[in-house]
């Protein structure tokens, strides 16, 4: 998902450019949340014993 371009380098550090797609970021983000959500909501209704 992310394209990246070695800029300089020396020997302990790199410098990079990191592009990638928004609309995928954005895809992706909105999933993690519904799973976090989903996972929370479901601890809850567990750990309440309903």
């Amino acid at each position: 998902m992310l394209r990246y371009e070695l800029v300089s380098q020396d020997d302990e550090t790199a410098l990079t450019r990191i592009t990638g797609n928004f609309s995928m970021l954005r895809y992706t983000t909105q999933a993690s949340i519904h799973l976090v959500d989903r996972a929370l909501a479901l601890y809850t209704q567990r750990a309440s014993g309903s």
